[in-house]
């Protein structure tokens, strides 16, 4: 088990999922107030965060645990953790890899996650539930266009805006080191605006 620098990390960005990605694993331990790493084994790899009192690791939100590799991983992990004092492992498993079925730990399902092809030759306004389409359409009726985009754009403050509204948790508003950082994902990190009459009334991150 070794964990990569910095530089090698990057090195591999080209092949990782995003969620593994530095950038993505920096801004997520900027929350969780950690250290970022990525641990290489067998031609596994597994993102986490390291804490502080009690020493433990969690995934960084969204999609995780090991990729690649094989049943080795997890007796190399262990090892690794001991070594380093880490009392416990929270996962995020990722649904599309299912890497959660070889894990010898306690897996609890917490919500189902959709996939959905995006070939050329669907029909993806077709495939939408009735409710979703005819919110699409209201939007097309009213002037929506939608465009794809690099960088963050006018995201955040119509995210703020939005968490505002809703009366959201402190946590939620995240300070501009965090958006900072996550925009370092560059192409892997595109983003959806809607407008109409020219000003962005909607706006979606997506991996």
């Amino acid at each position: 088990m070794r964990e990569l620098d910095g530089a090698s990390w990057d090195e591999r960005a080209g092949e990782l999922d995003a969620y593994y990605r530095r950038p993505y694993v920096e801004s997520a331990a900027l929350l969780d107030r950690g250290r970022p790493f990525l641990l290489e084994h067998e031609g596994a790899v597994f993102a986490g965060i390291e804490r502080e009192d009690p020493r433990d690791v969690v995934t960084p939100y969204g999609y995780g645990g090991p990729v690649g590799g094989d049943a080795t991983f997890w007796p190399a992990y262990e090892e690794w953790a001991r070594d380093r004092g880490v009392v416990s492992t929270f996962v995020r498993f990722h649904p599309l890899y299912a890497n959660q079925r070889d894990a010898p730990i306690h897996v609890d399902p917490l919500a189902p996650t959709v996939a959905w092809r995006l070939d050329a030759d669907r029909d993806l306004l077709g495939g939408l539930h009735w409710k979703h389409r005819n919110k699409v359409r209201k939007a097309e009726n009213a002037g929506a266009t939608v465009s794809a985009a690099q960088g963050l754009g006018e995201f955040v403050p119509l995210y703020e805006d939005t968490m505002r509204r809703v009366d959201a948790d402190d946590f939620y508003f995240f300070e501009p080191a965090y958006w900072e950082t996550l925009a370092g994902l560059g192409d892997a990190l595109v983003r959806f605006d809607a407008e109409i009459d020219g000003e962005v009334v909607a706006s979606a991150l997506c991996l």
